[in-house]
């Protein structure tokens, strides 16, 4: 008997062969993720962008190794390998007070270099997007969706307005600020204020090295990167860091919302770099920091309004055929570490059920998705507040007994998960429990269905 490769987890199948119509909107991370893995599971893909370019606004974000899990996957481990190169070569997070005393070393299980990985929005889009186009997948700029539609037999958008595209799904990977939502839900989810905001920058380190007052930050250039968090009561707190050992500097300062925040990247003109100063100038470390933080260029800079959303009721259509993944489905708060992430998870889930449901039961393999899937970004996103309550106002006296009072949580049910396996062994169960109407519990929840602070992950 003859097996096919293509239907195991590093499994390629022959272009277009699956006869799967894809539109994917949205080339952020999870959308361009989705293009390639639709691709590789045989689908053939329409993807789509309303920007002109490709986006490459933001800092840094963290990819733990459950992500890299499914890149790696990808052209013989090759696009993996080149991620990396370009990744920051960071394995200590040093928590220190606001006098800049050294509290606890966390090491980078999970986002070190041995599996995950922490790189700049900007390098990892870019290098996706290079990746989707050396595959020949049909990636369309400028095309804005401005309407959806879907009946029985098919599904599409339209583009500017004008163009009608049709597919058998479309899956909206479009963001917080979702247009296929409009699809899915008849009523925009509340949005609530956290009460917090981050400025959040990142620049080249060029100017930096050139000042004496603001090099120490740059010690260890061309060896190592460095990332250290200094915090204070009231949830104040600093991240200072280096990447690509020592070519950027990027921080963050999370503080009190002041309403002049916002949750778009492109929105620059409101973060002033006096009044991330101000809010530190108290500080005894401050005479140390300053002198790094005011390379910051303008341009550079955002203040983000952190926002707390509760889990959708669902992330699927009436008719079944239009689907919604990533932040457009789940946001989580960027401290949890893990929206990239859930976003790369979501795009291989979606790419595999599809490939296993076959055209003719597009429905199934979208409610697949959501069954395998929700549960566990809904756990994951409800991590959020908690991990931030957690070190909104740190006790040093008890940190300094137990540092792991103030590290960042590794469960092994998030870091350990290896999505594509999962999919595979899970999806019969699955498929037999929306067949017959029957409950389906995921494996890939921890016991009790509850987010705990565990530190269990190994590398």
């Amino acid at each position: 008997m003859t097996v096919d490769d293509s239907l195991s987890p590093a499994g390629v199948a022959t272009p277009h062969s699956s006869g799967i119509r894809v539109v994917v909107v949205g080339l952020g991370i999870a959308g361009l993720t989705t293009a390639i893995e639709c691709h590789r599971k045989g689908h053939t893909v329409i993807a789509l962008e309303k920007s002109p370019v490709i986006r490459v606004l933001g800092d840094s974000l963290g990819l733990g190794s459950n992500a890299t899990n499914v890149l790696e996957k990808w052209a013989d481990g090759k696009i993996l390998q080149q991620l990396k190169s370009l990744a920051d070569d960071i394995s200590i997070f040093e928590a220190l007070d606001s006098a800049g005393k050294l509290y606890a070393k966390d090491d980078a299980k999970g986002f070190g270099a041995d599996n995950g990985m922490i790189i700049n929005r900007g390098s990892l889009a870019t290098t996706l997007h290079e990746y989707a186009k050396m595959l020949e997948i049909d990636i369309r700029f400028g095309a804005a969706v401005t309407g959806h539609w879907e009946d029985e037999s098919a599904a599409g958008v339209i583009i500017n307005g004008e163009q009608r595209l049709v597919a058998d799904c479309v899956i909206g990977c479009d963001g917080i600020h979702s247009k296929t939502r409009e699809a899915v839900l008849t009523k925009e989810p509340t949005a609530v204020p956290s009460g917090q905001a981050v400025f959040r920058a990142s620049f080249d380190s060029t100017s930096v090295c050139n000042d004496p007052n603001a090099r120490w930050i740059l010690a260890e250039k061309g060896v190592r990167d460095r990332l250290s968090q200094y915090m204070a009561e009231g949830g104040l707190a600093l991240s200072l860091a280096t990447g690509k050992r020592g070519q950027n500097i990027t921080w963050q300062l999370w503080h009190e919302d002041n309403h002049n925040a916002n949750e778009l990247w492109s929105e620059h003109n409101s973060a002033k770099l006096e009044n991330a100063l101000g809010m530190i100038r108290h500080w005894p470390i401050y005479s140390k920091v300053v002198p790094i933080l005011r390379h910051t260029p303008k341009e550079a800079l955002t203040d983000f309004k952190l926002v707390n959303r509760a889990a959708l009721p669902t992330w699927i259509s009436h008719a079944g055929r239009i689907i919604i993944i990533g932040d457009a489905a789940h946001p989580v708060l960027p401290i949890v570490g893990q929206g990239g992430g859930q976003g790369i998870e979501d795009a291989a889930t979606v790419a595999i059920c599809l490939q296993l449901a076959g055209k003719t039961h597009i429905s199934l393999a979208l409610q697949a998705v959501e069954r395998l899937r929700y549960a566990r970004t809904s756990i994951i996103q409800s991590s959020g507040p908690k991990i931030y309550a957690g070190v909104r106002n740190p006790d040093w006296k008890a940190i300094e007994k137990d540092p792991s009072l103030i590290m960042l949580p590794r469960p092994k049910w998030i870091f350990g998960y290896d999505v594509p396996r999962d999919v595979y062994e899970q999806f019969p169960l699955v498929k037999r429990a929306i067949e017959e109407g029957s409950s389906y519990t995921p494996k890939n929840i921890p016991p009790g269905g509850r987010y705990e602070f565990l530190h269990d992950f190994k590398e």
